[in-house]
């Protein structure tokens, strides 16, 4: 596998993976709005949490065996 194509795939896994962050994320914040279940400062702070997760995840990618071994 050539370089170019080792990079292409690194990429489309990064983009997965924080996709279906983004997606998990918008269906709490979907199901929370149809229940209610949370206060509308509780929303935000879910939001802050999510996004928090996300920079941590996105940091650790290269260290994710699933991503690893596009890596090699």
């Amino acid at each position: 596998m050539n370089l170019v194509e080792q990079i292409t795939l690194q990429h489309l896994a990064v983009v997965a993976w924080i996709s279906t962050l983004i997606m998990i994320g918008v269906k709490l914040l979907e199901i929370d709005m149809k229940n209610s279940l949370l206060e509308e400062g509780y929303q935000v702070w879910l939001l802050w949490g999510f996004s928090i997760i996300l920079g941590i995840v996105m940091h650790l990618v290269p260290n994710i065996p699933l991503l690893s071994f596009l890596s090699r």
